[in-house]
């Protein structure tokens, strides 16, 4: 019957799904950084402003001193998305550890020597050499209001 084939009734997994179908539903319920970066370029040079503050909010949540905050930023500075700029300061700029696992990062040596200038400048001049939780909260809530 239809039960046996996997159509209708029951919660359980569909049989009849293709693996194509079931890759396609994972990239979109868990989309990579790589993935989202390409969408968010494309929604930014199609002036697409919703699904632009959409992707930001969802690069943030990969944003990880260590691992992927130095690639983040560089690409905030390539399509000027400032938001996601002080976002990634923020997470960089927290505590003196964060800033230091940025700096030594793998990332961090592909950044450009104007781009690491320009941190280290705010870092160092700014009223706030390390941004609090509260802020980084205040600018994650900004990114994630669509």
């Amino acid at each position: 019957g239809e039960a046996s084939r996997g159509v209708g009734g029951g919660g359980g997994v569909r049989s009849g799904v293709s693996p194509r179908l079931r890759m396609v539903d994972y990239e979109l319920a868990q989309p990579s950084p790589e993935r989202v970066m390409e969408v968010l370029f494309l929604a930014n040079r199609f002036t697409l402003a919703k699904l632009e503050r959409l992707c930001e909010g969802l690069l943030l949540r990969f944003a990880h001193p260590k691992n992927s905050a130095a690639a983040l930023y560089d690409f905030a500075e390539m399509l000027n998305l400032t938001k996601l700029k002080s976002a990634v300061k923020a997470v960089v700029f927290r505590s003196q550890s964060a800033w230091v696992e940025f700096c030594t990062s793998d990332d961090f040596g592909a950044l450009s020597p104007k781009l690491v200038e320009e941190l280290e400048k705010e870092r160092t001049t700014d009223s706030h050499m390390y941004v609090g939780f509260i802020e980084a909260h205040a600018l994650r809530a900004e990114l994630f209001a669509v």
